[in-house]
């Protein structure tokens, strides 16, 4: 007597297996690319990053050149004022002494010097300037209580008919006495025309604070946003509280999540870059997208593939089982 062996049970366990092998093949397949997709995105952020610190800090650089350069021409004016030679000196010729290039160049306002009561003395835009009295202005009245008061930046407004920070520095005479100030200015077109040579996205902001942080110029440009008061935010005040570093999170100013940079907030003036995760990721997203995509047609594919040969299998087993 011929005895029969089980001729089904092989073909249905090489259908598991050929099953549990296509799932395993899955699933190392999505392992290897999402581990993938994860390093691209932190390439991606990375690489944001680095590029809103170069930025920052070509943008920092600019506007602590410029204030510099001019403060240069402020000290000069301050330090020639108490020298008792000059007060023998034609006016005209008083000028040439005490006013540089720096005072005609473009963005910058004249610099003008008033007395202990506020009274203007000089002009460098003119020989001959009109009576004025500036005792009642903020970086006149500053500069009279503090003699440490050093360079004092203003807060943004009207200043001789144009949008501008105010520049100041306190005269002080041999034996301490306050003698006056002089005052220049920086017109908002220099910000404006640093900003528009930039290649920025629509959600990109750059917001440039002073110390106690009270905006001085923002873009995208909005009026009523320059003055503000931000020192209370709390991405605000980790700026002015450390002096480089990022931060994530809604502005201040709009909801819009973001990646915000800054460096060296030592300067009068602080730079604050911020770009929205929706740019930072969008060449990610479109290559995630392309990825999943295939992968999900790879998958599809393997799944189909995996079933016909398995309906296959066990349909040549039960064959076997009725040979």
């Amino acid at each position: 007597m011929r005895l029969r062996l089980p001729m089904g049970q092989p073909g249905r366990s090489s259908a598991k297996l050929l099953v549990w092998c296509s799932i395993a093949t899955i699933v190392g397949f999505s392992a290897v690319c999402g581990s993938m997709m994860l390093d691209m995105r932190r390439s991606e952020q990375a690489l944001a990053l680095r590029s809103m610190e170069n930025l920052a800090t070509t943008i920092d650089s600019d506007i602590s050149r410029n204030i510099e350069l001019y403060d240069l021409s402020l000290r000069n004016v301050a330090n020639n004022m108490i020298e008792p030679e000059l007060a023998s000196v034609s006016k005209r010729l008083l000028n040439l002494i005490l006013f540089d290039h720096a005072a005609t160049a473009k963005h910058f306002g004249a610099i003008q010097v008033f007395d202990a009561a506020g009274n203007l003395l000089h002009d460098s835009a003119t020989d001959d300037p009109k009576p004025e009295n500036r005792s009642d202005e903020n970086y006149f009245s500053v500069h009279r209580d503090n003699p440490n008061a050093g360079l004092l930046i203003s807060r943004p407004g009207l200043h001789r008919g144009a949008y501008a920070i105010v520049l100041s520095r306190r005269i002080t005479g041999r034996d301490g006495a306050f003698l006056g100030v002089v005052v220049g200015s920086l017109r908002f077109s220099y910000f404006h025309d640093l900003f528009e040579r930039l290649s920025l996205a629509a959600e990109d902001v750059i917001s440039v604070v002073r110390r106690d942080g009270v905006v001085i110029m923002r873009t995208p440009f909005d009026l009523d946003v320059i003055g503000r008061d931000l020192s209370q935010s709390p991405g605000v005040k980790r700026v002015l509280e450390e002096q480089s570093g990022t931060f994530e999170g809604a502005g201040a100013i709009d909801p819009i999540q973001r990646l915000y940079v800054w460096r060296d907030s030592s300067h009068p003036l602080v730079v604050i870059v911020g770009k929205s995760w929706t740019d930072i990721f969008a060449i990610w997203r479109s290559q995630a997208l392309r990825v999943g995509v295939i992968m999900l047609a790879l998958i599809a594919f393997v799944a189909g593939a995996t079933m016909m040969l398995a309906r296959e299998i066990k349909r040549r087993g039960r064959a076997e089982d009725k040979l």
